[in-house]
C-alpha cells in the first residue's frame, strides 16, 4: 500500500496558520480653538475750518479700517476707550468713536460705551473718531487711539 505521509513538521505550520479574531479600537480626535486674526490700517486725523474739531470725517481725514477673521466659531469683538495725546497744550472737551461693518454692525458717536457684540464671519469695519475742544487746537501733532481685541 502506498500511504502518503505528512511529516510532523508540515502539521505544526498548518496548525499556525488556523485564523483567530483580533480588533483594535480606532479614534479620532481634534482640537477646535476659537480666536481670531486681525488687520488694521490706521486713519488720519483732519481739523475742522475753526479748529474746533479733530476729525477723521473733516476734509483731508481718512477712517481707519479693521479686518476681523474669526477662526473656529463666533468671537467676541471690543473696541476700548479711546485715548488722546498731543504735544499742544489742549486737552479736548470730548473724544467719540463710530464704525460700520460692511455686514450691518454699527455704532454712532452718541452710542453708550463700551460696545462689542459676536461675529463668526469675516467683518470689515470703517472706523471714525473725532475730538472737539470748544476753545479750539493749537499746533501741534494729535493722535487718537483704540485697540481692538476680539476674544472667545
Amino acid at each position: 500500500m502506498n500511504k502518503k505521509t505528512i511529516p510532523l513538521a508540515a502539521l505544526a505550520v498548518a496548525a499556525s496558520w488556523t485564523s483567530t479574531a483580533s480588533a483594535e479600537t480606532v479614534r479620532f480626535a481634534g482640537t477646535l480653538e476659537v480666536g481670531c486674526t486681525m488687520m488694521a490700517f490706521d486713519g488720519t486725523l483732519a481739523p475742522s475750518a475753526n479748529y474746533t474739531v479733530l476729525s477723521t470725517e473733516e476734509p483731508g481725514g481718512k477712517y481707519a479700517a479693521l479686518t476681523v477673521y474669526p477662526l473656529g466659531g463666533a468671537v467676541e469683538i471690543k473696541f476700548s476707550p479711546l485715548i488722546f495725546t498731543s504735544t499742544g497744550s489742549v486737552v479736548p472737551d470730548k473724544t467719540e468713536i463710530k464704525w460700520y461693518s460692511l455686514n450691518g454692525f454699527r455704532r454712532e458717536y452718541s452710542d453708550p460705551e463700551p460696545q462689542s457684540y459676536l461675529s463668526n464671519e469675516r467683518e470689515t469695519y470703517h472706523v471714525d473718531v473725532r475730538a472737539m475742544s470748544e476753545s479750539g487746537f493749537d499746533a501741534g501733532n494729535y493722535e487718537i487711539t483704540t485697540t481692538a481685541t476680539c476674544s472667545s
